[in-house]
């Protein structure tokens, strides 16, 4: 929303963003982040043997050791930001955060997985 900007300013007041994306998925950033690597995956695995034959399983080893990380630290940054906006917004937020999704569009993941 407005309350935050890429200068580092922030408004005074700040509010609970829940229209636009935000109505979809709670977390719209990592949900891109997550097809990003997801793409990057599909593509290691479809160009990987043609363009490094001999290396292959070496690099789909770092590859996905480099995956399970990104994930697990997107992961975890989101659920840190979700206990931090819940701190902020209390009700309002746990009223969010019971209607709209916490990454995927259109996916609710039970409550104890979060």
């Amino acid at each position: 929303g407005r309350a935050h900007t890429f200068t580092g300013q922030y408004m005074k007041q700040t509010q609970l963003v829940t229209h636009g994306v935000y109505a979809i998925t709670r977390n719209p950033l990592y949900f891109g982040v997550f097809q990003c690597e997801f793409g990057a995956v599909v593509w290691a695995a479809h160009q990987g043997p043609v363009l490094l034959p001999q290396a292959y399983p070496y690099w789909l080893c770092v590859l996905a050791a480099a995956l399970v990380y990104a994930v697990a630290f997107n992961w975890t940054m989101a659920l840190r930001e979700a206990r931090e906006l819940e701190r902020c917004f209390g009700d309002a937020y746990r009223r969010y955060r019971a209607a709209v999704p916490f990454l995927v569009p259109f996916l609710k993941l039970p409550q104890e997985i979060l």
